[in-house]
């Protein structure tokens, strides 16, 4: 571990620092450390349906100890600044060991953590087909001993919670998977975030909320620890196959946001156990070279910013254990950076 843990081992060329991408995140007074890996490139077969990864890996990169010793590295550095949960995410599968050195991810990363005075929880995105297996799942309960007690929580990308929308969009899953999935880390007692997806392949907006309803109230009724609702965004490699293919991608609408969140809002009040409710997916979006965003908001419009914080924080903010809450685009020089592009 001490080779690892060692500050003053020489720094990894330039090339390779440069493609990590860190991000501090406040959420109702939470520091949360988002830092995203650069890896070799998506592993799944058949792609989604214009995905938004194809060509952000780095071609040949070699997942060894070097770039090991420089996610533990980061991660130590970040912590210094954010100190309540640490992300981790990789764009891919980070329990995949052709994506990712293992003894850094199961092992030295959790050890971090663990020994973090203030730190609370490590955060990491596994694919619904990979929870379907026993040798991830031994990976899970390898990073949970190593934790040593803070909590891991596992982010699940559920995004349609319709046999057929999975199909349009090429998900490589179907329902009764992600059934079994969530019904796997229920059982074995891992918190689990959803994500569900506003917008996506010839939709109309319409079409675009019912399907974000549904998958919310899904993962709601299923006990997660919070939901998040991601709109669905525009790379340009997106683009140039939209315009090769002709088949055209829906991003949704502040007003899209608002009337799902109102509908989800509603639902979880219900619920014995409320979930927690996040919108976005701006902290999470290093290196995707994106090019229409859904949530940017008219720069002379500050009167949607503070609905959308009031819908948020009333359902959140009256919740007795910790609290979630981010606004819509909170980091609002990020937003301006959206909208120059565009």
């Amino acid at each position: 571990m001490s080779e690892f843990m060692d500050p003053l081992q020489r720094r990894e060329p330039e090339d390779l620092e440069a493609r990590f991408f860190e991000d501090g995140v406040n959420i109702g007074g939470k520091s949360f450390f988002y830092l995203t890996i650069p890896y070799p490139g998506c592993t799944k077969a058949i792609p989604c349906e214009f995905c938004a990864f194809a060509g952000t890996g780095i071609p040949g990169l070699k997942v060894d100890e070097r770039l090991g010793r420089t996610v533990v590295q980061k991660v130590q550095q970040g912590l210094a600044r954010h100190s309540d949960t640490l992300v981790l995410l990789n764009n891919g599968n980070i329990l995949n060991s052709n994506e990712m050195y293992p003894p850094a991810i199961l092992e030295h990363v959790p050890q971090v953590v663990a020994c973090h005075p203030s730190c609370r929880a490590l955060e990491i995105e596994v694919s619904v087909k990979d929870l379907l297996s026993d040798s991830i799942w031994e990976k899970l309960r390898t990073i949970r001993q190593n934790l040593a007690g803070k909590e891991l929580r596992v982010r699940v990308a559920v995004e349609y919670a319709d046999d057929a929308l999975l199909a349009r969009h090429r998900k490589g899953t179907n329902m009764a998977d992600v059934g079994s999935a969530i019904g796997a880390l229920s059982a074995e007692g891992i918190p689990w975030i959803g994500y569900a997806l506003l917008g996506g392949m010839e939709m109309t907006s319409e079409e675009a909320q019912r399907a974000a309803i549904q998958t919310g109230q899904y993962i709601m009724d299923r006990g997660a620890r919070m939901l998040s609702v991601n709109g669905l965004f525009l790379t340009e490699g997106m683009r140039k196959t939209q315009m090769q293919t002709g088949r055209q991608v829906y991003l949704p609408s502040i007003d899209d946001l608002i009337k799902v969140l109102r509908a989800l809002t509603a639902h979880g009040a219900l619920k014995g156990a409320k979930p927690l409710i996040k919108i976005g997916l701006a902290e999470e979006d290093g290196g995707l070279k994106i090019v229409e965003y859904p949530y940017c908001l008219p720069a002379d419009d500050s009167g949607i910013r503070q609905r959308m914080i009031g819908i948020l924080r009333d359902f959140n903010g009256d919740q007795k254990y910790e609290t979630f809450f981010i606004g819509v685009m909170q980091n609002w020089a990020k937003t301006e950076a959206f909208r120059k592009i565009r």
